[in-house]
């Protein structure tokens, strides 16, 4: 059934390795996922044939900047330029009993901070999942 995107929420782990509800600061969020396709056409056929591949996905968010979201998300990007992989969940339509749950572990790959004179200071983070992305009911 369908519902409210306001509810989302995204978990994400800090330096401690702890889960934290970073859902106050975002305002969009997003977790596309992907499966390759192998070509395996060989001479001669008239129409193209595949086989599947891997799966891969991202997760992208972002939202109201504030110290707090900055404190979790940029030592992710890894101070030494090196990014690290954090645990995640994503609740599409909130935590609730019955809701859908995506957990699984992503490298943060962009953390971008902007802001304009007439506008709130804002930031955008995306990354790559790796690994098994796992879909259950809360």
């Amino acid at each position: 059934m369908a519902g409210a995107g306001k509810n989302q929420v995204i978990k994400f782990a800090n330096v401690a390795a702890t889960l934290v509800d970073i859902s106050q600061y975002l305002n969009d969020a997003s977790m596309p996922q992907e499966a390759e396709q192998l070509e395996v056409t060989a001479f001669g056929a008239q129409e193209k044939q595949y086989l599947p591949g891997f799966r891969s996905g991202t997760l992208d968010f972002g939202g109201m900047w504030e110290a707090a979201i900055h404190d979790i998300i940029a030592p992710a990007v890894g101070a030494s330029g090196i990014a690290v992989q954090r645990a995640f969940e994503y609740y599409p339509q909130g935590t609730d009993t019955g809701e859908i749950r995506y957990s699984g572990t992503a490298v943060i790959l962009s953390y971008e901070v902007s802001g304009s004179v007439s506008d709130i200071t804002s930031f955008t983070a995306s990354g790559r999942t790796t690994g098994a992305t796992t879909r259950a009911v809360v």
